[in-house]
């Protein structure tokens, strides 16, 4: 594989603790935000799971719109 690309596998997060790791938060912060489907996750089985790469582009997106809420505000 070339460098920068990763494998399907790599990119998964199985578990809650592994996706609270992920973000930098405690595991019950991470089970409150994937029960009330504010952070995009899935179910393997029964397990929460979700992607790294589709966590970087939420979080991104939570980025880009606190930006543009904020040179909102510094336009009034």
């Amino acid at each position: 594989m070339s460098a920068g690309i990763t494998s399907p596998e790599a990119d998964l997060l199985y578990g809650l603790p592994s996706i609270a790791r992920y973000l930098g938060l405690k595991v019950t912060q991470a089970r409150h935000l994937a029960d009330t489907k504010a952070v995009p996750t899935f179910k393997v089985g029964r397990l929460v799971s979700a992607r790294k790469s589709t966590l970087q582009a939420w979080m991104n997106e939570l980025e880009a719109g606190a930006l543009d809420q904020s040179a909102t505000r510094s336009d009034r």
